[in-house]
Formats: structure tokens, sequence, C-alpha cells
């Protein structure tokens, strides 16, 4: 464990913005709260789906992934956005440090869900961003809803901050294939690939519109 904090805080000493970093102690428990919020979220969106399934013979669910933020992601982060690597800056700036995936069959079920994450006992909403509506410049469509979960330690309560992804299948696979084709890559994206990759974008909303009339002839059928 102690290894990857080593090699990040090395690659951290080039970039002067970073002069105080994480402690590994205080990255564990960072990892522990957000875990646990990250938890907490899963099991109320699985009972969701559940309830969705039995009240309406279907769930607006496809497939939910979850996932926490590395180390070196954190402190990355906060030197690229100007700020102290500290825990305390991460507390206060980053709402991605523990995320869900929530991915949905068509864009109505995607708004749908939205609805439903919002109506949620008990957590609250932070922020909301629609890149449906408003695709991002290189092609990116999904709805971001920052949700405040509440968690219990020795200390009180907490609320802690999960940032929810809900998207299509087909805007899935599109991110997929844009995280791995240029977000990733350590050299600059080319502009041919990005500019396939935003026409890409677009026909695969031209995808979720047919997919979406065609729930529609079925329903009425």
């Amino acid at each position: 464990m102690e290894a990857p904090f080593r090699q990040a805080t090395a690659r951290m000493r080039l970039l002067p913005t970073q002069e105080q970093g994480i402690a590994p102690a205080d990255y564990r428990r960072l990892q522990y709260l957000y875990g646990e919020a990250l938890e907490e979220l899963n099991l109320r969106v699985s009972n969701l789906q559940r309830e969705q399934q039995l009240l309406m013979g279907r769930a607006l669910i496809h497939h939910i992934q979850t996932r926490m933020k590395t180390y070196s992601s954190i402190c990355e982060k906060l030197a690229r956005k100007g700020y102290a690597v500290s825990i305390e800056c991460a507390q206060d700036h980053l709402y991605d440090i523990a995320g869900m995936r929530i991915v949905c069959p068509t864009v109505e079920d995607v708004y749908d869900m939205g609805e439903a994450l919002r109506a949620l006992p008990g957590i609250d909403v932070v922020r909301e961003r629609d890149y449906i509506r408003a695709p991002k410049e290189n092609g990116y469509r999904s709805l971001h809803v920052v949700l405040s979960v509440p968690v219990c330690t020795v200390e009180g309560a907490r609320r802690v901050p999960v940032e929810v992804q809900v998207r299509t299948l087909a805007m899935d696979v599109w991110a997929s294939l844009e995280h791995d084709l240029c977000y990733k890559r350590e050299t600059a994206c080319a502009p041919r690939t990005r500019r396939e990759m935003q026409g890409l974008s677009r026909r695969m909303a031209e995808v979720d519109a047919r997919l979406s009339a065609l729930r529609h002839e079925v329903e009425r059928s």
C-alpha cells in the first residue's frame, strides 16, 4: 500500500503547487468515509432498482458501477485545479472522490432515474449538470448528479458527496472509447480523432433517439 504513495508523492514534487501532500493514514480514513457513503448509496439504488422492477415490470437501470478515486488521481486533480494538496482541500473541493455510474436503456430512463435519485429520502442534491441537453465540447453526454449521503461515524453523522453519472448504453460505449483513445493518453488527442469522436457522439445521440421512438411504438402496440 505504501509504494503507490511514495511513487505518487515523487511525481507530485515536480508540480510547484503541491507542497503539503496527503498522509497515507489520512487517505485511508478518506477511503473509509467515502467508501461508506458509496456503499450506502449503492444499497439505496439497488433497492430502488428492485422496486421499479416490481411496480413497472422493468427496471430503469441496465447496470451499476462504482469506483473510488485513487491517491494519485486525487493529488493530481488538486494540483491541476490550483489547490493545495491536502486532505482538507480534497474534502472541500472534490465532489467525485466517490463515484457511481448508472447505465439506463433510454434517455427517458436517464431522466426518470435522475428524478428518482432526487427523491431518495435523507439524501440531498448538491449540484447537477446536464451534459445530455448541453454536451461537452468533445461530445461527452451524461447526466451528473452530486448527492450528499449521510454516513454514521464514531465522531457523529457526516455528509459525504458522491458523484452519480447517469447515461444510456450508447453514451456509455462512447465514453469508454473516448476515455481509452483520448482522455487517458499522455499525448494530446489528435485533431482527426477528436473530430471523429465528436461525430460518433452525434450519431450515438441519433441511435438513442431512435431507440426511444421504438420503445414508444412497442408500448403503444
